[in-house]
């Protein structure tokens, strides 16, 4: 008889056997797995045992399906609630259908979440999640991805990566965007968006890798996020689990600027260093940014840094977006090769919040759960 149950510590062992034998997850492993549970739910600064760690569906012991549920604190109105996340929903296809939704079901049930989060850029996944009351957020904000080209001699790799073309015989042919293959030529012959970039110098601001973050980081955010009703805490207790322990230091990268004359917190970027497989060429992309304000030369010494460090890492491609008017429009004037880019985030509020006279203003991130901690 197939049944719905909360997930165990006892199952944790033959759970990380199921899934890294999926073929979602071809590319990961048992140890994946296990490094992904604790950062769930070990490191994790919200989780107790009042919150359950995901629901797995069993027939006889046998696992068939899982739900994966990561609690963490939203700031709604001012007060302090909490969300969940759901990650790593599979079924095994010969079961799937009703007991899909019943693990969905159990998600949605569980008692004192006032938010419920759910990432999927699968426009069939979000029709059926769009049923339960949740609506779609699409980042970045402007629909762009900029892009700068470090390594000329991976040029297949970059019309490949960038959508140009869809595979190397495309290359041969001749096949693909010309527009978009033109503007990576033009980018990798003459490189005038690098060159803006190491000709701008400051004095006032220096950006540099960091490995942990103070109370600066969540004033910053909180001051400059300050027309949001609903967004996730930025908390030195959250920052710390989503910048440097979900992923190791290798794989996620922090960068900060700070003002000279005071060493000041003025901004900082999160890239990941991103590889489909362990084998490949990586991208360096950026994840969450917060600056105090919209700064031309904060912007600059932030991707200087990120530059510097990609190079260091011999990364090809470094990958960002505008989160502003401004940085839209800094962005638009000065890089050449970009590309449309859609990231969807689904959210749902409670019933209570719903029912609220003037709909509220909702803030996220592409770095927020579940996204920010389930792909490394």
């Amino acid at each position: 008889m197939i049944t719905v149950r909360e997930v165990s510590a006892s199952d944790l062992d033959s759970l990380s056997d199921f899934l890294s034998a999926q073929p979602p997850f071809s590319h990961t492993t048992k140890d994946t797995w296990m490094r992904r549970f604790h950062t769930w739910w070990v490191s994790n600064p919200v989780n107790n045992a009042r919150y359950p760690m995901g629901w797995v569906l069993v027939d006889k012991e046998k696992i068939l399906g899982f739900l994966g549920n990561i609690p963490l604190k939203f700031l709604m109105y001012g007060k302090e609630k909490i969300a969940a996340a759901a990650v790593a929903w599979y079924v095994d296809p010969t079961v799937r259908g009703i007991y899909s939704l019943r693990l969905f079901d159990e998600f949605l049930q569980q008692p004192g979440v006032s938010i419920f989060l759910f990432n999927s850029d699968s426009e069939a996944l979000i029709r059926l999640i769009s049923r339960y009351g949740f609506k779609k957020y699409v980042l970045p904000k402007f629909q762009n991805n900029y892009y700068l080209v470090l390594q000329r001699r991976r040029f297949l790799f970059l019309l490949k990566e960038l959508g140009a073309i869809k595979n190397i015989r495309d290359a041969l042919f001749l096949r693909g965007s010309g527009s978009l293959i033109w503007k990576i030529f033009r980018g990798l012959v003459f490189q005038d968006d690098i060159q803006f970039l190491r000709a701008f110098h400051t004095e006032e601001y220096s950006s540099s890798l960091c490995s942990s973050c103070d109370e600066s980081f969540s004033k910053i955010w909180e001051s400059s996020n300050d027309q949001c009703d609903v967004m996730m805490m930025r908390t030195i207790e959250t920052l710390h689990w989503i910048y440097f322990s979900s992923i190791s230091p290798s794989e996620r990268i922090v960068l900060q600027c700070r003002r000279i004359r005071d060493d000041s917190l003025v901004g900082y970027m999160v890239f990941d260093i991103k590889r489909q497989k362990p084998s490949d060429t990586a991208v360096m992309k950026l994840m969450d940014v917060c600056l105090e304000r919209f700064n031309s030369g904060v912007v600059t010494s932030l991707l200087q840094c990120a530059i510097s460090t990609a190079i260091q890492n011999r990364i090809p491609l470094l990958e960002f977006w505008a989160w502003d008017e401004k940085s839209e429009e800094f962005f638009r004037d000065r890089f050449s090769i970009r590309k449309k880019a859609q990231h969807h985030n689904l959210i749902r509020l409670s019933d209570t919040v719903q029912q609220q006279a003037t709909p509220p203003v909702i803030c996220t991130s592409i770095i927020d759960p579940p996204r920010g901690i389930d792909h490394f």
